[in-house]
C-alpha cells in the first residue's frame, strides 16, 4: 500500500527502534495528513473530505509505542525550525510569526485554537499519551472543538476579554498512545457520542526480543516529507483533487455495504465506526496518492491532480483488511468485563512461558512477568476462576500433612495452552464469561 520506498523506510525505522511496523507506517499516514492540511482535498461528486487522520497506537507501557512516534518528533522539529528560520520571530511576543507551528501538545480548545489561528495550513497534535487530552472532551466547548477540527471546518473561540479568535479551517490530525485499559475507558464512556468512531485503532502484537534503538538516516525522508508541507492551496482555499471517475461505481457499492453493515449495529460503537470508513477511505487515499508522488519526487514529477483509483482502492482494502479488524479488536476489548480482560492477561502469561503448573500468588508478584491487575488477589482469584471453567485450568492445591487451613493456589494448566493448533483458546475464556453472566429474565 505504501510503495517500495515508504514500504522501506517503515521497515528499517521499525527495527531500529525494534517496535512494530504498524506503528510506524500509521505514524506516517497521519503526518503526512497533517503536512498537507488545508492545502488539499479530495473530492468525489459532490462529497468532500479533508487529509485529516486520528490514529490512536494501542499498547502496553513496553510495547514501543513512544520509539516508534520519536522519528516523527524529530520530523516535525526539524520542519518546524526551518520554518522559523525562514519567517522569523515576532519580537513582540516572542513566538514564530504565522505558519511556522505544526504540532500543538496543549489538549484544551481555547490553547489549540491560539496556535491553529497562527497556523492556517493545519496542525497535528502529537502525544505519547492520549488520556489527558480524552478527559477533556467533557469540558464546555471541547467536544465541539475537535469534531470541527477532524472536519476541517469552521470555528470561532469567543474568550473574556480578549479579542474573538475565528479559524475559517480549523484542521488538526491527532497521533498518540494508549494503554488497552484507558482505550476501554474511552470507549464505553458516555461522553464518547461517537468521537471513537473517528479513529483509526492500530494493536499490533508486541515486537519479540530487544535490541538497543539504532541511528537512522531520516535526511532523504525528510526531504519528502518536505514536499507535502511546501504545498499551498488557493486564495485561501485547499485545491480540491478529484477521485478519477472510474472508481465511482466500485467506491459507491462498498460504502453501501459499509452502511448495510453499520445498520445492523447502529447504537454500537462498532456501526458508527463502519458509518465512517467512506470518508476515512477518501481520506486516506488523498494521503497516499500524494506519499507515493513525494517518493518519486526526484523525477521532477508535477503534483497529483487526482486521486486515482489504485490510491482508492489501495485505501479501501487497507480497510477491509487491517483498519477493520484492529479496531474490531478494540471495541471487543472495550466491550470485555474486568474479569475476562484478567483471565487472558494470565492466559498470556502462561503461554509465553510454558509451566504446566503454576502458583496464583507467585504469578500475581511477577514470576511469570508483569502482572498488572492480577497482582490484586481479587482480580488473580476473579481469573483463575474463569480460566477454570473455561476448562484452562484445574485447581492442584493441596495443603501437607494433616495442618487446617487454606490450601495453596496451586494450578495445572491444559495442555492445549500451549498447542500452536490451539491458538483460538481465547474464545473458551469468552464462552465462560457469557455462560458465568447474569442474564435478564
Amino acid at each position: 500500500m505504501l510503495g517500495d520506498y515508504w514500504a522501506d523506510w517503515v521497515a528499517r525505522v521499525a527495527a531500529s527502534k525494534c517496535a512494530p511496523d504498524d506503528y510506524v507506517a500509521a505514524s506516517l499516514l497521519t503526518l503526512a495528513g497533517a503536512l498537507m492540511g488545508n492545502a488539499r482535498e479530495v473530492r468525489i461528486s459532490g462529497w468532500k473530505e479533508p487529509p485529516i487522520i486520528w490514529t490512536v497506537l494501542v499498547g502496553n507501557p513496553s510495547s514501543r509505542k513512544s520509539p516508534a512516534m520519536d522519528t516523527f518528533s524529530e520530523v516535525i522539529s526539524t520542519l518546524e525550525a526551518e520554518d522559523r528560520d525562514e519567517a522569523g520571530w515576532d519580537d513582540d511576543s516572542g513566538e514564530a510569526v504565522e505558519g511556522a507551528a505544526i504540532h500543538i501538545d496543549d489538549v484544551t480548545a481555547q490553547a489549540a485554537a491560539q496556535v491553529a489561528e497562527r497556523s492556517p495550513k493545519g496542525l497535528i497534535l502529537f502525544r505519547d499519551e492520549l488520556s489527558g487530552w480524552w478527559e477533556k472532551f467533557g469540558q464546555h466547548g471541547g467536544e465541539a472543538f475537535w469534531l470541527k477540527a477532524f472536519g476541517a471546518r469552521p470555528e470561532t473561540v469567543r474568550r473574556k476579554n480578549k479579542p474573538t479568535i475565528h479559524i475559517p479551517r480549523l484542521a488538526i490530525c491527532v497521533l498518540g498512545g494508549s494503554q488497552p485499559q484507558t482505550l476501554r475507558s474511552f470507549i464505553s464512556s458516555k461522553t464518547n457520542r461517537g468521537l471513537a468512531a473517528r479513529w483509526l485503532f492500530v494493536c499490533p502484537e508486541p515486537v519479540a526480543g530487544f535490541k538497543i534503538a539504532r541511528d537512522q538516516d531520516i535526511g532523504p525522508a525528510i526531504n519528502r516529507l518536505r514536499l507535502l508541507r511546501e504545498l499551498v492551496g488557493s486564495n485561501g482555499k485547499p485545491i480540491t483533487v478529484d477521485v478519477a471517475r472510474h472508481a465511482k461505481d466500485r467506491f459507491e457499492k462498498w460504502v453501501e455495504a459499509k452502511h448495510v453493515e453499520a445498520s445492523r449495529d447502529p447504537e454500537g460503537v462498532w456501526g458508527q465506526w463502519l458509518g465512517k470508513q467512506g470518508g476515512t477511505a477518501l481520506r486516506i487515499a488523498l494521503v497516499l496518492e500524494y506519499l507515493w508522488w513525494a517518493a518519486a519526487a526526484a523525477k521532477g514529477d508535477d503534483a497529483p491532480q487526482h486521486v486515482t483509483q489504485a490510491a482508492l482502492s489501495a485505501a479501501m482494502k487497507f480497510i477491509d483488511g487491517y483498519a477493520a479488524p484492529m479496531a474490531e479488536i478494540a471495541m471487543n476489548h472495550a466491550a470485555r468485563p474486568a474479569e475476562e480482560q484478567d483471565a487472558r492477561q494470565l492466559l498470556g502469561l502462561l503461554q509465553r512461558k510454558p509451566c504446566g503448573q503454576f502458583n496464583a500468588r507467585q504469578v500475581g508478584r511477577g514470576s511469570l512477568g508483569p502482572a498488572g491487575r492480577l497482582a490484586s488477589p481479587a482480580a488473580m482469584s476473579a481469573a483463575c476462576d474463569l480460566l477454570m471453567t473455561s476448562k484452562l485450568i484445574r485447581f492442584a492445591g493441596v495443603r501437607a500433612g494433616k495442618n487446617k487451613g487454606r490450601p495453596p493456589g496451586d494450578y495445572e494448566v491444559n495442555p492445549a495452552v500451549y498447542s500452536p493448533v490451539c491458538a483460538p483458546v481465547q474464545n473458551y475464556i469468552t464462552e465462560a464469561a457469557s455462560f458465568c453472566r447474569p442474564r435478564a429474565e
